[in-house]
């Protein structure tokens, strides 16, 4: 269950974000670490197709470590002064409100369902947040 709190300047964002993005960095450095050592004990060329395979997902893994370093936060306070916007979605397969904030970094919160996403957009009208 997502809760936002709202104070004077800020928004109290309380769900599981840190515990998500310890784990998928995590898992990303496993991801980086292991086309490593296949590659340096590999007796193959670096042409033999396993060894793309793993040079693939090695590269993926590093782009998507640095996406989730330098273009998500995680932050669980957001003050009003740093908001550049917010905009949410809603479809079947994503139910989120993103937080755009001004050094261009986005605050994503997702829902498992439409009624506490509308209820979290109604309370960030309430409290003078605009929203697109």
């Amino acid at each position: 269950m997502v809760e936002l709190i709202f104070g004077n300047n800020s928004i109290v964002i309380k769900d599981s974000a840190k515990q998500q993005r310890f784990l998928i960095t995590f898992l990303l450095c496993i991801n980086i670490f292991n086309p490593i050592i296949f590659l340096a004990g590999s007796d193959h060329p670096l042409t033999s197709w396993l060894n793309i395979l793993w040079l693939v997902i090695g590269i993926f893994s590093i782009l998507a470590l640095f996406y989730f370093l330098f273009k998500r936060t995680y932050q669980s306070k957001i003050n009003r002064s740093l908001l550049k916007s917010i905009s949410w979605k809603w479809n079947s397969i994503a139910k989120s409100i993103s937080f755009k904030l001004t050094n261009g970094k986005v605050r994503v919160v997702s829902f498992t369902d439409k009624p506490n996403l509308n209820e979290q957009l109604q309370a960030l009208q309430e409290n003078g947040y605009e929203t697109s």
